[in-house]
C-alpha cells in the first residue's frame, strides 16, 4: 500500500480499525453461512407478519388521502401508491438476492422497511391536517454542495443561528413519532434528542466502535442539524442510500435505473414534495403548541418563551440536492442555494 496513503488512513479515516460485529451476531452468522434456505425462511416470515401488514395499511393511508384531495396528489395517487409497493418488493427482492451481506446483515436491514413505512403512516396522517397543508413554506435555504466539502460544518454552524434559521435535528429524523417537537421546545428537544441517541447507540451492541468510525466521516448526534436524507427514509419505504451502498451490485443489475428508482427523477419530484410536507407538519406544530400551552399556562409560559418567528426560512443539507436542482427548484421555486467547493 502506497505509504502517504497509509499514513492518511492512520490519522484521518482509520479504515483498518472498523470493528467486527458483536460476538453473538458473527456466531448467528457463522451459522447460516452458506444457508440460503434459512435466510429466504427468515426474510419470508417477516415480509408476511410484519413488513406487508405495514405497507397494506400505508397505501390504504395513501388512497384515503388521495380521495380526500388535501394532500399533494404526487404523494398519494395510484402512481405514488404503486411506485411505493414495488420500491418496497424490490428492497426484498434485492436483499434476498444479495451475496454480500451476512445472515444478521439481511435480517437487520430489511427491518428498516418496517421502520420506514410506520413512520410513513404516521407522517402522512398528521400532513393530511388541512391546518398543515394549508402552510407555506417561504424560500427555504438548501446547502446542495458535494461531498467532502465542508458542507456539514457550515449546516451544523449555520444551524446554531436559530434567529435567522429552522432546521431538523438528527432527532427529528429518528424518533419523528409520535408527534412532532416544536423548535422553541428547548425541553421537548432535548428529550428528544435522548431518546433518540439511545436508538443510536443500540448500534454499539451489534457493531461496537462502527459509530467511532463514522465519526471521522460523518458524527451522527441527535442534538444538532442533520442531512435530508432521513425524512426521504420515511417517505419511500426503506433507506434512500442502501441501495446505492449495500444493495449495489443488485441494484445496477436494474434495466433501467434511471425510471422508477431512487435515482429516477420522477422519484427526487417525490421526495421534494415530501419533504416539503414535512417542512409544513412542523411549522403547523411550532404555532399550534406554542398557542396551545401559552392559553394554558399563561404568564409563566410567556416569560420563558418568547412568541417563535412563523416565517424562518428552514435550513436543509443534502449533496444529492446538487444532483436534482431543476427538481428541487420545481417544488421550492424561491429557494436560495448555497454552494461550498475545496481544492481537491
Amino acid at each position: 500500500m502506497d505509504t502517504k496513503y497509509q499514513l492518511w488512513n492512520n490519522e484521518e479515516w482509520h479504515i483498518d480499525q472498523f470493528s467486527r460485529p458483536a460476538f453473538p451476531i458473527r456466531f448467528i452468522n457463522a451459522h447460516h453461512h452458506g444457508s440460503t434456505s434459512s435466510n429466504s425462511i427468515a426474510l419470508s416470515l417477516m415480509r408476511k407478519l410484519v413488513v406487508s401488514p405495514a405497507l397494506d395499511k400505508t397505501v390504504t393511508l395513501m388512497e384515503q388521502a388521495d380521495t380526500e384531495n388535501i394532500v399533494p396528489k404526487i404523494l398519494c395517487n395510484p402512481d405514488a401508491r404503486s411506485n411505493l409497493s414495488k420500491r418496497v418488493e424490490e428492497f426484498y427482492t434485492d436483499i434476498q438476492n444479495s451475496q454480500s451481506l451476512t445472515y444478521m446483515g439481511k435480517v437487520l436491514l430489511y427491518a428498516t422497511s418496517y421502520m420506514s413505512l410506520t413512520n410513513h403512516y404516521g407522517l402522512l396522517t398528521l400532513g393530511m391536517k388541512e391546518e398543515v397543508q394549508r402552510q407555506t413554506v417561504v424560500a427555504p435555504v438548501f446547502i446542495a454542495s458535494l461531498p467532502r466539502t465542508g458542507s456539514t460544518i457550515l449546516h451544523r454552524t449555520m444551524s446554531l443561528d436559530t434567529a435567522r434559521f429552522r432546521n431538523f435535528d438528527l432527532a427529528d429524523m429518528v424518533v419523528p413519532l409520535p408527534k412532532p417537537i416544536p423548535r422553541w421546545d428547548q425541553e421537548g428537544r432535548h428529550d428528544k434528542a435522548k431518546e433518540a441517541d439511545g436508538l443510536v447507540n443500540s448500534i454499539k451492541l451489534i457493531y461496537p466502535g462502527q459509530l467511532e468510525c463514522l465519526e471521522t466521516m460523518h458524527g451522527f448526534r441527535p442534538s444538532e442539524a442533520d442531512e435530508d436524507l432521513g425524512w426521504y427514509d420515511t417517505g419511500l419505504g426503506h433507506p434512500y442510500m442502501d441501495p446505492l451502498m449495500k444493495l449495489y451490485p443488485e441494484y445496477r443489475q436494474k434495466e433501467d435505473v434511471n425510471v422508477g428508482t431512487i435515482e429516477s427523477k420522477d422519484v427526487a419530484r417525490y421526495r421534494y414534495a415530501w419533504l416539503a410536507m414535512i417542512m409544513k407538519i412542523y411549522q403547523y406544530t411550532d404555532e399550534v403548541e406554542w398557542n396551545e400551552r401559552k392559553q394554558k399556562e399563561g404568564r409563566a409560559f410567556l416569560r420563558q418563551h418568547a412568541r417563535p418567528s412563523m416565517d424562518l426560512p428552514w435550513l436543509m443539507k443534502d449533496p444529492n440536492h446538487s444532483a436534482y436542482l431543476p427538481e428541487l427548484l420545481e417544488e421550492f421555486p424561491d429557494a436560495k442555494l448555497i454552494f461550498t467547493h475545496r481544492n481537491p
